[in-house]
């Protein structure tokens, strides 16, 4: 009922009480072993449905749990903020150099968008060349301009691809603020929006546009 497949019955002075001992204990050990196996099984699965396989980010659906949190708390809202990203051309490196580059490509800007990020926040692969940034603590607009303007500067130096050549991948970047948006679905959209409106402009490093009703555009 417990399973605690790690007890054992101890061993008995009569020959057949102990067999009957060891027999058990075989059958414990069947259990633990798979109990052990079922529980890393569980974990893999847990693992899988909420992350990414190439990348191994957390997936839509773990940022979308984690933005719904967070604003169930209102103080917290108040400093939570999403980065809708999207690649400039990505297209353009599969099609010339190969599904290889493109996961190349994507794999390490996976890496540099995690490590310009605080500990409490999160970057997420939504799909594609896709990703999502939730920040936990940065609810003013130049705060959030900050971490954008670093996410950038990563992206600068070139990806070496697998055959040695090397690219540049940019990045357009909308922003939406939660004090704005109580909803996840409109500050993912919000977010989405402004990222949008940078591709219109052709994308490129220096420009970020935070969606909110003042409809700010930042320059870097």
């Amino acid at each position: 009922k417990r399973r605690a497949f790690s007890l054992r019955v101890p061993s008995a002075s009569i020959a057949e009480l102990d067999k009957l001992s060891g027999d058990f204990n075989a059958l414990l050990d069947e259990l633990d072993q798979w109990q052990r196996h079922l529980t890393r099984e569980n974990s893999s699965l847990a693992h899988q449905a909420l992350h990414d396989g190439l990348t191994g980010l957390p997936n839509r659906k773990a940022f979308e749990r984690r933005l719904q949190a967070l604003l169930l708390d209102p103080h917290r809202r108040q400093q939570v903020s999403v980065l809708f990203i999207d690649g400039n051309h990505f297209k353009q490196v599969n099609d010339r150099y190969g599904h290889a580059a493109g996961d190349r490509v994507l794999t390490v800007t996976a890496q540099r968008l995690q490590s310009r990020l605080g500990k409490n926040d999160m970057v997420a692969r939504l799909g594609g060349d896709e990703f999502a940034v939730l920040l936990t603590s940065a609810g003013e607009e130049d705060e959030v301009a900050q971490v954008v303007r670093r996410i950038i500067r990563a992206m600068q130096p070139p990806v070496q691809l697998p055959d040695g050549t090397r690219v540049v991948q940019s990045l357009s970047v909308g922003a939406a603020m939660a004090k704005h948006h109580a909803v996840p679905e409109a500050l993912v959209a919000q977010a989405d929006a402004a990222m949008y409106h940078i591709k219109q402009q052709g994308g490129g490093l220096s420009l970020i546009h935070i969606s909110e009703p003042t409809r700010r555009v930042v320059i870097s």
